[in-house]
């Protein structure tokens, strides 16, 4: 008797950049994919250059992660975590986006990457003497640019750059109904987008690495977890990108086939289901763990045609009657018992003939993604 095939081992993925890179790791099939490490909040300025002081309150910031992250950048620690993961890491997933904010150089030569969170610590985050390069400025831009040319020899010498990839969307300047993201402190799309331009192609020139998400159309979430901004997609942009990461990740006839998913995210994340009940009656369910009270908006198409606000049953029954045969899907809110939110989506479904009118119970399809319409 033949001995059962092995499983096909998953793609192992090291993300360097900001939650654009995250989440839309999280719209990947977790059966072909896995998160082998995330490193955020470090500018490449500061990634590789010298260890930075390290800001002395951060007790103050309440998440693990953003307190892992702060002290990662300060000890410039994405060369060291490269390193250790580079004999067994299968793909690399590099964005740019948290070089947005500029960075800070101190007296002794170190930099300290700007971000959110060092602007919530505030001055108490920096030593004295600490002077700001704005993003864009031609002084970031020569920091940038030498950085850039020693992450290609850390590659190189890692035997890491034919696995690794740029993952570079556009901002996005409206939102999929036509309103405008909130600006992200004060900058908008149509004048961050060009100076991104500039930093993608010093990037691909110095990384010889392809560039994915450039012509995706990009669209902003309004009631994205992280909140609206520019580079806080929608699921449809997040599904797109996810799709070009896929196609980009190195094959080998051990690994997985890939597909793009809408519905499981990584880990914990919860899922939301959709189920036919009657003629024209849906009910969309949810599982969640540590969840306090959940959301659904109901859409027919790109059309949203239903909204329910945040209530604690996890279950919610839709009447669809006169609305045709869809498909339908839910955009379900999760808020968990710290007041986080996590959006969710579930797959498309096509409302059939019910068993008293004389046809199947129910037909569940696969709408397909952004990048694979004509």
């Amino acid at each position: 008797m033949t001995p059962p095939a092995p499983a096909p081992r998953r793609v192992r993925t090291l993300v360097h950049g900001s939650c654009v890179s995250r989440d839309t790791f999280e719209f990947l099939d977790p059966k072909a994919f896995e998160l082998t490490a995330y490193v955020a909040r470090q500018s490449l300025i500061s990634a590789m250059g010298a260890t930075a002081p390290a800001p002395v309150c951060l007790a103050r910031l309440d998440s693990p992660f953003q307190r892992r992250m702060l002290a990662g950048d300060a000890a410039s620690s994405l060369p060291g975590v490269m390193r250790k993961l580079a004999a067994e890491v299968d793909l690399v997933v590099l964005d740019l986006f948290d070089e947005r904010l500029g960075v800070f150089e101190h007296l002794d030569g170190s930099f300290t990457t700007d971000s959110v969170e060092l602007r919530t610590l505030g001055e108490e985050g920096l030593t004295a003497g600490s002077m700001h390069h704005r993003f864009g400025s031609r002084v970031h831009r020569r920091f940038f640019q030498t950085a850039l040319e020693a992450f290609r020899t850390l590659l190189d010498d890692l035997d890491l750059r034919d696995r690794t990839v740029l993952l570079a969307p556009k901002w996005a300047p409206s939102n999929r109904d036509g309103g405008e993201p909130t600006p992200s402190f004060g900058d908008r799309a149509d004048a961050m987008n060009p100076v991104f331009d500039h930093y993608v192609d010093a990037a691909v020139h110095a990384l010889d690495v392809p560039v994915l998400g450039k012509d995706v159309q990009t669209y902003a979430e309004p009631e994205h977890r992280w909140g609206s901004a520019p580079f806080h997609y929608d699921d449809d942009t997040y599904t797109a990108l996810a799709a070009e990461v896929a196609e980009a990740a190195p094959g080998t006839p051990k690994r997985a086939p890939v597909r793009v998913t809408t519905l499981r995210r990584v880990g914990s994340q919860p899922v939301v289901t959709l189920r036919q009940v009657g003629p024209g009656q849906i009910v969309a369910t949810t599982r969640a763990h540590d969840a306090t009270a959940f959301a659904f908006h109901l859409y027919a198409g790109t059309e949203q045609v239903q909204k329910v606000h945040y209530r604690r049953s996890p279950t919610h029954m839709f009447d669809v009657t006169g609305r045709g045969s869809g498909p339908f899907h839910v955009r379900a809110f999760v808020k968990d018992s710290t007041g986080g939110r996590t959006p969710v989506v579930s797959e498309r479904l096509r409302l059939t003939r019910w068993p008293s009118q004389g046809g199947n119970m129910l037909e569940t399809v696969h709408a397909p993604s952004p990048a694979q319409r004509t």
